[in-house]
């Protein structure tokens, strides 16, 4: 299984509320802790330079292999890296991928 986490319009605040903090650690702490073989990879697309340096400040928490897993592609990569993982062509255009809805969204 593979998590994507995308922190397009993420601002200063989501950093400073202590529950969106704990709640991105828990999960992490769930899955290292109960579910180590069902996690594979950890892509986060669109995060800006704050959320780079938040990761970092986790890494202490973490252990080995889930860093590891953890991907933070530059804003130029993220299309890239998440068609690595994923067939673009399922994807909404939204996220790099080809697919539309009715509307053309």
């Amino acid at each position: 299984m593979m998590l994507v986490f995308d922190l397009d319009n993420i601002t200063s605040a989501h950093y400073s509320c202590k529950t969106f903090a704990a709640s991105f650690v828990t999960l992490l702490m769930l899955f290292q802790e109960n579910y180590p073989l069902v996690l594979n990879k950890i892509l986060v697309i669109r995060a800006p330079a704050m959320a780079r340096y938040a990761f970092n400040m986790l890494t202490p928490f973490l252990s080995d292999s889930i860093q590891q897993m953890i991907d933070i592609p530059s804003d130029e990569q993220w299309q890239h890296e998440l068609g690595k993982y994923v067939q673009l062509e399922g994807w909404p255009m939204h996220w790099g991928g080809q697919l539309t809805d009715p509307n053309g969204d």
